[in-house]
């Protein structure tokens, strides 16, 4: 009997180290179910992370190509609205000149010159020159040639400005009306 009991008590020992191992296995494979279960979530917060990121530089690309855009349009619509407020002044400009041309009282004369300088001072500021047009070669681009004669010495050369061209930067608000020599 006494060997029955140590044999029921070691079996009872080796059950209880076989339960407990088998308890320390499953708190083992439960640990590496909840790491792998965190890695997971780790690595969906990141893909999410990454995503919101190639996200916000698209939109903030989208943006900045938006802004430029914007200010060019803006630029180019302000100086068109500037180009169209000269294009109606220069009539004026040349019922000045025809005055200077037709009046000759010298009082009358030296006040409508003050008002010439004055408009050309303007126009100057605003960045609007005078195309040169007498003694140069004809050009499509800044000259409209109304009239021809034949001097075979200027020959292609502009020898009479009818009326003035003015220029706004790089466009021109009207084309100087010309008489070619051929």
């Amino acid at each position: 009997m006494a060997k029955e009991e140590k044999t029921t008590e070691v079996l009872e020992e080796e059950a209880t180290v076989e339960v407990d191992e088998v308890k320390e296995e499953q708190v083992e494979i439960s640990e590496e179910i909840k790491e792998e279960t965190a890695e997971d979530k780790i690595a969906k917060l990141e893909e999410a992370v990454e995503t919101a990121k190639k996200d916000y530089l698209r939109l903030y690309a989208d943006f900045d190509n938006y802004r430029k855009r914007n200010a060019e349009t803006s630029a180019k619509e302000r100086q068109n609205g500037i180009a169209f407020a000269l294009e109606s002044i220069l009539p004026a400009m040349d019922s000045i000149d025809r005055a200077l041309s037709v009046v000759k009282e010298e009082s009358a004369l030296s006040g409508i010159q003050l008002i010439k300088k004055q408009f050309e001072k303007g126009l100057e500021v605003l960045g609007v020159e005078e195309i040169q047009a007498i003694g140069v070669e004809f050009n499509p681009k800044e000259h409209y040639a109304v009239m021809r004669e034949s001097d075979p010495e200027n020959s292609g050369k502009v020898i009479e400005v009818l009326q003035k061209g003015y220029r706004f930067k790089d466009r021109v608000l009207r084309y100087a009306m010309v008489k070619v020599a051929e």
